[in-house]
């Protein structure tokens, strides 16, 4: 309550980063200023007018103009009038346009066309914006905005690992640390239908589709222009270090217009995986079926317009696997309920390992679907108020799993509304409102059907939501229900601006508030039989269970800023200011009791974990609500003659996205064991009795910097070097400190609990060139280059490290793991001929470190640095082999599992598998009556080279060193909780992809 009577008493608030601004001087030929002029900035879509006057100096302002094409007017008497038409303007924009005039009448009219981007002259920001005719143009993989990101220098993508969600890391952020917004505010709200909310609560990942995409968030039909900043952001911006997503959605016009299209994939199209070609599989089913539609137009012709688009989706997502099973001989040799236990795995179609493993292979096909539908209506007020609202409906559902199947069901609703305006010539606001819900539902069954229940130990057990049955090496079974979940989301910003000649203030805040929840109480129960050979000698498993409440939350933020930009000299403008973050501690409802370990009687006692008594957590604030977070930052331009910019920026981020704070209605970190898939998440040990905050827990934060060039090349091209530099402080970090021997410590020396800490720390120092032609003719072109470093001592918010106090916290500090070294991207559209156009997305980078480890425990439960090995002086770290993917394996002899703790390999201290891939496109379009149909055809990798995932990287593997799987299954598995979808990715198999599109 505290919070929302602060939000309304200063009613003034963030900008929303929704409108543009363009200012410059008015110069005469030799150069003297020109006052009172008049600039009138016309709207190409609705025909809207904003005007201004030059100032004493010359300068002039023009504030808060809707992104889009703009028709710019100059006058005064006794000068000829100049006019630049074709200028575009995108959300966030502060473009500088200088007008010189000649003496004349005004009557004569000198016209400008605009080539190519317009350089940032006024802020330090590095990144960049996609507009939509890359969108139209590029081969864009499942038609998301994110098939493109990387474009932007600084950005790479991530692996996913257990309840991480493969995404992006923006100058070595972590990558549940950008921030996505739509027209303006938050779109970081989600849930996830695994049984708990993780990190999806709170305000740390954007809302996703059940299949990892998102579809939901705009279809790309929908999108008016995305636009990317990756560091130095102006106080204005930047709730959250990493990068700065903005999407700004379309909006009618003066005319109407409108397309209807259909998109098909089929398998017969493409081309099968290296892997499915390996084993003999057969092809499995790769289809996609996407029929939209859109249309927008006045309803009222200079006043109010409107744009409605709907879109279905249907995809048939292939996937191809290996792994290692229990083998025929094991299953056999196995009785009563060991044999039930090695039975419910999928049999064996390879060949025999040692330990009672087999090779097992499958290819197969997930199925999901999402269905979205927007309306958006913008009214002109007055000819200085324009007001706007948008309604956003995405429901979709997926499944996934091969042993045992996921389905997950989603729904995502959000309206978005706000109001542009001026107050005479020096004042402008921009007020917005948002409230969205998002809610999901998931549930575990088998798919031959294979069902954990009849192989759980009886003593002590009830009958679970969850369950998981586990068998180390062969992986493990998954069933029941995965729960219910939902969030609400209200969000609110505002901003005042005020103009000078030379200054532009603007004061604001941004309050959001979410209500994440957990619907009914779950149980779980999760079953170690340990490996074969232990199943065959009869030793009992070791069980754990754990029980969650209902609970909900409500998570409140608010972010305060004022900053200046002033135009010291006229090549010279200075941007400082700071934000103020306030982020009281989470109010819980309900809340999990702590687990205490019992022992359970059998012919050897397994230790098994119930619910202790119950304690209120809403009792005990995860922090002390601080109001000393403070963010200064400051940024300056410097113009080198008509053709370069000099940039420098530096600031201080917090991360108001904080994971932590969805604790109290987590479990352990982010269910990973329900998440995982494959060789997932590792441990040597199991923390039993679940998560603590440390009492002291503050919220993280980041320095950025940044010194950039940009020089304007011929035909308008833009050439850009930047040093990037970041630092991560307070990041959190999960930790158990090692035990002394004792009854409870399993095994002796282990910690038993864990507790989040700030001791996380992040260095990140690169090197980015990025090149800009625009269609200026026959081609365009983008490219981007990244040189960097990404240091860590933990890349993820879920990990849980073992600390040992006779050793030092460090120890784990070394590359991220989403650390690139090298990646390069390059994107060209070539209008050929006849209408014609050919295109093409070039990428290459370097791998992603390998952490290799001893040993992996089942259901992710544990620690991740558990059981690192010793590397073996003079032995040859990867081997060459024809028969590996790759032609090339991690070498087992290189490497030696210590007896205890910890080896001497220190952590990723193995650079994994790069990739490079060529996606190309060919369209032609076919005038039709004042419209046109576009026929189209997409390649993604089209030369179908084939990109391997890291090795499995458990020594105790049959399969360590040896990849087994494609990339785009590390960068994804294709839920929202691992990470998007990997038919969208790079990396998997070429595809051929058919589009048909009618425009009018």
């Amino acid at each position: 309550m505290t919070i929302v009577l602060l939000m309304a008493v200063l009613a003034q608030g963030l900008a929303a980063q929704s409108s543009a601004t363009l200012s410059g001087t008015i110069r005469d030929r030799s150069g003297g200023a020109i006052r009172d002029a008049m600039i009138t900035a016309v709207n190409n879509s609705d025909g809207t007018r904003r005007a201004s006057r030059s100032g004493e100096s010359g300068e002039y302002v023009l504030p808060s103009l809707t992104p889009g094409g703009y028709k710019v007017i100059v006058r005064k008497p006794g000068f000829q009038t100049s006019a630049r038409v074709d200028l575009v303007l995108a959300a966030g924009d502060n473009v500088g346009v200088d007008f010189p005039l000649e003496i004349g009448s005004v009557r004569e009219v000198v016209t400008i066309t605009s080539t190519g981007d317009f350089m940032r002259t006024s802020d330090a920001v590095t990144g960049g914006i996609l507009g939509k005719r890359y969108y139209d143009l590029l081969p864009a993989n499942g038609r998301t905005f994110t098939s493109l990101l990387d474009l932007v220098p600084a950005l790479t993508p991530t692996p996913a690992s257990g309840g991480e969600p493969g995404q992006f890391s923006s100058a070595g952020q972590r990558p549940n640390t950008n921030y996505f917004t739509i027209d303006g505010l938050s779109a970081n709200t989600a849930v996830t239908g695994g049984g708990m909310p993780a990190q999806f609560a709170g305000a740390s990942l954007p809302a996703m589709t059940a299949f990892g995409s998102t579809h939901n968030l705009s279809s790309l039909d929908a999108v008016s222009e995305v636009q990317v900043q990756t560091s130095t952001f102006a106080p204005e911006n930047g709730r959250m270090p990493g990068a700065q997503i903005a999407l700004t959605s379309r909006s009618g016009s003066n005319t109407f217009h409108g397309s209807v299209y259909h998109v098909w994939r089929h398998e017969a199209l493409g081309a099968s995986e290296w892997f499915a070609n390996a084993k003999g599989l057969p092809r499995p089913p790769h289809r996609l079926n996407e029929t939209g539609a859109s249309l927008g137009g006045p309803l009222r012709k200079d006043r109010t317009f409107f744009f409605v688009d709907a879109m279905h989706l249907k995809l048939a997502q292939p996937y191809v696997w290996r792994s290692a099973v229990p083998s025929i001989a094991a299953r056999q040799a196995a009785t009563g309920l060991g044999r039930a236990v090695l039975e419910s795995f999928p049999s064996p179609n390879g060949l025999s390992y040692t330990g009672g493993l087999a090779d097992f292979s499958a290819a197969g096909s997930r199925p999901s679907q999402a269905t979205t539908g927007s309306l958006r209506v913008d009214h002109a007020l007055t000819g200085k108020i324009n007001l706007f609202g948008r309604y956003n409906q995405a429901p979709s559902s997926s499944e996934r799993g091969y042993s045992n199947r996921e389905i997950a069901d989603f729904r995502y609703r959000s309206f978005t509304a706000g109001v542009t305006g001026v107050s005479g010539p020096n004042l402008s606001y921009d007020l917005r409102l948002n409230v969205a819900t998002a809610s999901a539902h998931g549930e575990w069954t088998g798919a031959n059907p294979t069902d954990a229940r009849p192989v759980l130990p009886s003593a002590g057990i009830q009958d679970p939501d969850l369950y998981g049955v586990a068998v180390r090496g062969a992986g493990e079974i998954i069933s029941g229900r995965g729960g219910s979940n939902r969030q609400g989301q209200l969000g609110a910003s505002a901003s005042i601006d005020a103009y000078t000649d030379k200054h532009r203030f603007r004061l604001g805040t941004e309050y959001q508030r979410l209500t994440p929840a957990r619907d009914a109480r779950m149980t779980s129960v999760a079953v170690d039989y340990g490996t074969v050979p232990e199943i065959l000698a009869g030793k009992q498993p070791v069980s754990r269970y754990a029980e969650a409440e209902q609970a909900s939350s409500i998570i409140e933020t608010l972010s305060l800023f004022v900053q200046d930009t002033w135009r010291a000299h006229p090549t010279t403008s200075i941007t400082y200011g700071l934000r103020w973050e306030i982020t009281p501690a989470p109010a819980v409802r309900g809340g999990s009791p702590p687990a205490v370990t019992v022992p359970v009687a059998g012919p050897t006692t397994p230790i098994f974990t119930v619910p202790g008594p119950a304690i209120p957590v809403s009792s005990a604030p995860l922090w002390s609500t601080s109001y000393g977070q403070i963010a200064p930052r400051f940024g300056i331009a410097q113009r080198i003659g008509e053709s370069t910019v000099l940039r420098a920026g530096w600031g201080v981020f917090y991360n108001l996205g904080f994971s932590a704070a969805a604790d109290p209605v987590n479990g352990f970190p982010f269910n990973r064991w329900q998440f995982r898939s494959g060789e997932g998440v590792v441990a040597l040990a199991t923390p039993l009795n679940g998560a603590r905050l440390e009492a002291a827990l503050r919220l993280p934060y980041s320095h950025h910097w940044n010194v950039a060039i940009e020089r304007r090349l011929d035909h308008g091209s833009l050439l850009s070097a930047s040093y990037i530099g970041s630092t991560g402080h307070r990041l959190l970090r999960r930790e158990g400190l090692v035990q002394p021997a004792g009854p409870r410590a399993v095994p002796a020396q282990l910690a038993e609990s864990f507790t989040g800490t700030n001791h996380g720390v992040s260095n990140y120092h690169g090197l980015a060139v990025h090149y800009r032609r625009p269609l200026s003719r026959a081609v365009q072109m983008i490219a981007a280059y990244t040189w960097s470093h990404a240091i860590d001592n933990g890349s993820w918010d879920s990990n849980v490290w073992l600390v040992d106090p006779l050793k030092p916290s460090l120890r784990d500090r070394a590359s991220s793991s989403f650390d690139v070294r090298h990646s390069a991207n390059a994107a060209v559209t070539w209008n050929a001929f006849r209408n014609w156009r050919l295109s093409g997305v070039f990428r290459t980078r370097t791998g992603f470190p390998l952490d290799a480890l001893s040993t992996q425990i089942p259901l992710g439960l544990g620690y991740d640095n558990a059981g690192r090995p010793d590397l073996i002086p003079g032995r040859t770290v990867w081997l060459e082999d024809a028969n590996a993917p790759g032609g090339r394996r991690l070498n087992p002899e290189a490497f030696s599992a210590r007896q205890g703790l910890d080896g001497a390999l220190v952590r990723n201290a193995i650079r994994g598998v790069g990739m490079w891939q060529s996606d190309l496109a060919l369209n032609r379009e076919f005038p039709l009556r004042g419209s046109a149909l576009d026929v189209r055809m997409d390649a993604f990798n089209v030369f179908n080279h084939a990109n391997f995932a890291n090795p499995v990287r458990f020594l105790d593997s049959p399969l360590f060193g040896l990849s087994n799987t494609s990339q785009a299954f590390m960068l994804g598995s294709g839920s929202a909780r691992s990470g998007l979808a990997p038919a969208f990715q790079t990396g998997g198999p070429r595809t051929l992809q058919v589009t048909l599109r009618l425009r009018f």
